[in-house]
């Protein structure tokens, strides 16, 4: 098989039928998982290849219903120096994939497939730095916030002055760069 057969989301259906049967689930049982979003029919069509563009939305629905990562359905993880043509005639390997959909860029590299020794770095680009950039600040205002949550029932207030004060640095670095914090309260489902 060719790189050009060889691409990130070629097996998809393998990897969801293998989760679905270590989560002991049936077709259906996963379909009601998703609170029937995704049908037993959309499921078996995934699995036997019959659907091979997987929407987002999708991939999420199955990825919580079975408890695994997207990143698990969405590349093969178990194995991870495959390569695959991922576009323009380059090539990269699911561990660098697995990183890159972390948000973590900068090691990512891609490689000619008749040349693998020439390396070409993840185009850089004042999008790839803001959106590093908003990736490792939501994160990190995340872990902080939580933590400071806990915090509040367990500390004294003195003793919290440092995590607000990066909470609240982190708000306004967010802000600043258009990330909108409100706490959205779900609609509900949606139709």
């Amino acid at each position: 098989m060719g790189l050009e057969a060889n691409r990130p989301s070629t097996g998809i259906g393998k990897r969801l039928a293998n989760y679905r049967r270590l989560a002991n689930m049936s077709a259906q049982e996963l379909s009601s998982a998703t609170s029937g979003r995704i049908s037993r029919t959309v499921i078996s069509n995934i699995e036997n290849g019959r659907k091979a563009d997987v929407t987002i939305d999708e991939l999420i629905h199955l990825s919580l219903a079975l408890g695994v990562p997207p990143v698990a359905l969405a590349l093969p993880i178990d194995e991870p120096f495959r390569e695959f043509e991922i576009t323009y005639g380059l090539c990269s390997n699911t561990a660098e994939l697995m990183l890159w959909f972390q948000g973590n860029s900068s090691g990512f590299g891609a490689f000619m497939p008749n040349d693998p020794t020439s390396v070409m770095p993840f185009p850089r680009s004042t999008a790839t730095a803001v959106s590093n950039e908003i990736i490792q600040s939501v994160t990190e205002y995340k872990k902080t916030a939580e933590l400071l949550d806990r915090a509040i029932d367990i500390f004294p207030a003195s003793a919290l002055g440092d995590a607000e004060n990066k909470v609240d640095t982190l708000s306004k670095k967010l802000l600043n760069l258009g990330i909108d914090l409100t706490r959205h309260p779900s609609d509900g489902p949606a139709t």
